[in-house]
């Protein structure tokens, strides 16, 4: 049996928030982060979201909880670690850590001296690059 295409629909902000049940606030914060897709201008100051679009950022959320391990950006791993100085604190945190796949190699390269240098502060300068 042949099935129909769904037709397009758009959803004001007001809706998004009622489905996602997220604040203003985190909408733009998420959109921010590239973690929510930013919407389509309407009008001069209306926008709305492509249905599918917030369907599957909610799918996602759905998926990730399924996830044990932390997955966390570059940037915020190389945060974490700029705060780490002892083994067991940087142990704990890279334990459960699962990196994002595909880096570019500039990231690589950002993660790769983040970990040396935790790893030289934790073990008092006693590993070298």
């Amino acid at each position: 049996m042949e099935q129909l295409a769904r037709p397009l629909t758009l959803l004001r902000r007001d809706e998004v928030k009622r489905r996602t049940g997220l604040s203003t606030s985190s909408l733009y914060q998420l959109m921010k982060e590239g973690e929510l897709a930013r919407p389509v201008k309407l009008t001069g100051g209306t926008v709305a979201w492509p249905e599918h679009e917030i369907e599957a950022f909610i799918r996602k959320r759905i998926e990730a909880r399924k996830c044990t391990s932390r997955i966390m950006s570059v940037d915020k791993i190389i945060a974490v670690l700029d705060g780490i100085d002892d083994r067991a604190s940087l142990i704990a945190f890279l334990a459960p850590l699962r990196l994002p796949t595909g880096l570019p190699e500039f990231d690589q390269a950002r993660l790769s001296n983040a970990l040396m240098a935790a790893a030289s502060r934790a073990w008092k300068g006693r590993i070298s690059g």
